[in-house]
């Protein structure tokens, strides 16, 4: 099986986010990766400007499914069973997208708010239900997953969530 690794990035602006994330799915696009995005629109489109900025043809990536965009709440909507991620559902919705992806290129990079959405509805632990679903999803399939948390979802009183959380990662990133 091919390198796995889960980090995830803790952050105060949006902008420094997007430089995150494009900088990591750039590096993936040039290496002929496939990238996917599981993102609010507004993280989507400024990622897709920053992309095509970079001199990416994206309705190509798009065309080839190098570049797989899909809406968070959406996903994190069709995942839930009695408002907790389900695992059949996971599997069912989020796992061939990982699948098909690494099918077609050497490596498979996965950008996801989903957690984030969550845990910005004070939904710390079914974030981490989510977040160890992701790491099971991994056993099967190699991909590289950025995860990102803004930091104004956890309250003082929240610091045993957001450990709970960063345990669920390789690597955090704050920034």
């Amino acid at each position: 099986m091919k390198e796995h690794a889960h980090f995830v990035q803790l952050y105060d602006e949006d902008a420094a986010l997007i430089e995150s994330v494009a900088s990591f799915l750039e590096g993936g696009l040039r290496a002929g990766a496939a990238c996917i995005v599981i993102a609010t629109p507004e993280h989507r489109a400024s990622l897709d400007a920053r992309l095509r900025s970079c001199g990416f043809d994206m309705d190509d990536a798009v065309t080839i499914r190098q570049y797989v965009a899909l809406d968070a709440e959406t996903v994190l909507m069709d995942l839930l069973v009695d408002g907790v991620p389900d695992r059949g559902k996971f599997d069912e919705i989020v796992e061939p997208v990982i699948a098909r992806a690494g099918l077609h290129y050497p490596r498979v990079l996965a950008f996801g708010e989903m957690v984030a959405l969550l845990s910005q509805d004070g939904k710390h632990d079914m974030a981490i239900a989510l977040e160890k679903l992701w790491n099971k999803l991994a056993l099967r399939h190699a991909f590289s997953l950025f995860c990102a948390y803004p930091r104004s979802a956890f309250c003082v009183d929240e610091r045993i969530a957001l450990g709970n959380i960063c345990n669920q990662h390789s690597v955090v990133v704050a920034g």
